[in-house]
């Protein structure tokens, strides 16, 4: 068999091949710095207003979307007129706010930031889907919670500062919207702007970068070990990212989560360990695949070549988080990854001050703990128990620098 592969891609090629389009750029971009300074100032004020009193207190009134605080009010009792502190921003800010054009989704980024003076939160993208499973699942402590706001919204539960101030920040930013008349319509609502502005951002990065089409070409035929484009041609590409590097309608490459010229990409987060009964299961990757992007309309071909046609399983650039093991999962399993002879090769590219090392050890914790949580799938619990090390030896487990 000719050495065929089937390459998975992450951000990690984009920006070997030129690209700014890690969160940092994106966000520092949507949000500046002098935009960052008024959202931390104005939070900073809303805080004082309580300095000697809880948030609870219904005699603190100020906006929200969907009127939730003058319901959480008149829920907690009447209050005398003499009484009531109405809470507002200065003008200037609120024109400064609204000029933004934020969506929801990035004021609730911006509250889980741990960098709070300078440059936003250095992460990487499973980060950031991290932070959106978070706010949608979890109940974090003096960070944006779904939960905590639906509480509210349903049953006029007590919330905490940073919680009743998303929802006033997003009261501004609704001005001259329409609102849907759902809460959780309206946080779907404003990820669908939340994508659009990023394929606007990545839209203008590419087109900018005149040599990323010659970079990411010369990239992947490292990546085949071949100089030759008809067997370039031949691979097999799963793609995470929503770029399209070569501009060929041969080449076979399936960009999983959309793609820039369709306008119709997706964040979102895994779907293990969502009930698809629970209103949540909207924002998986799962469901808004099989409803939003070509991929599961694609009849005429697997998406996955069959196992006689490939000898490696090649990755690039991606993260390997465990938000998306889901898809690995199904990947290895497809192929039977113990019982096949299929490599797993894992390529590399250095970059500033990093070393082989550094990104040798930071690969083999990232495959370790990818295999560890795949092996049980296998179904042998010995089997399980020994996957890594039965791949490595049989010489099937690859990590390579790509020059």
């Amino acid at each position: 068999m000719e050495n065929n592969k089937l390459i998975i891609l992450g951000n990690g090629f984009d920006l070997a091949c030129g690209l700014k389009s890690k969160y940092a750029d994106f966000f520092d971009k949507r949000i500046d710095k002098d935009l960052r300074y008024c959202l931390n100032k104005v939070f900073k004020y809303f805080k004082y207003n309580f300095y000697d009193k809880t948030i609870d207190d219904p005699i603190f009134q100020f906006q929200t979307i969907y009127d939730i605080r003058d319901n959480y009010v008149k829920y907690k009792g009447n209050v005398s007129i003499f009484a009531k502190k109405n809470i507002s921003l200065s003008e200037p800010d609120i024109a400064t706010i609204k000029k933004s054009g934020l969506t929801f989704w990035e004021i609730i980024f911006f509250y889980f930031q741990t960098n709070e003076e300078n440059s936003a939160d250095d992460l990487d993208w499973r980060e950031v889907e991290g932070r959106m499973l978070n706010f949608l699942k979890h109940n974090i402590l003096d960070k944006p919670s779904l939960s905590k706001m639906l509480n509210t919204v349903n049953s006029s539960g007590d919330l905490d500062e940073v919680n009743w101030f998303c929802l006033y920040l997003a009261k501004i930013l609704s001005d001259g919207k329409e609102i849907p008349e759902d809460f959780v319509e309206y946080l779907y609502q404003e990820l669908r702007l939340f994508e659009l502005a990023f394929i606007d951002f990545l839209n203008e990065e590419v087109n900018s970068n005149d040599d990323y089409e010659k970079k990411a070409m010369d990239l992947l035929l490292k990546i085949v070990s071949t100089n030759d484009m008809n067997v370039l041609l031949e691979q097999k590409y799963l793609s995470f990212n929503y770029t399209e590097p070569i501009v060929n309608p041969n080449i076979n490459m399936t960009n999983v989560h959309g793609t820039l010229k369709s306008k119709n990409i997706i964040f979102g987060i895994d779907q293990t360990k969502i009930n698809p009964s629970k209103h949540i299961y909207r924002f998986t990757k799962t469901f808004r695949q099989m409803t939003e992007t070509a991929i599961s309309k694609r009849s005429e071909e697997l998406i996955l070549p069959k196992k006689e046609e490939i000898n490696e399983i090649a990755f690039f650039g991606h993260s390997l988080s465990p938000l998306d093991y889901s898809y690995f999962q199904t990947i290895f399993d497809f192929y039977d990854l113990y019982n096949s002879d299929i490599n797993l090769a894992f390529y590399y590219k250095l970059y500033g001050d990093v070393t082989n090392l550094d990104m040798e050890l930071d690969l083999s914790k990232k495959i370790s703990e990818m295999l560890k949580s795949y092996s049980p799938s296998i179904g042998n619990k010995n089997k399980a128990n020994n996957l890594m090390h039965k791949l490595l030896l049989e010489k099937r487990l690859i990590i390579e620098e790509i020059s």
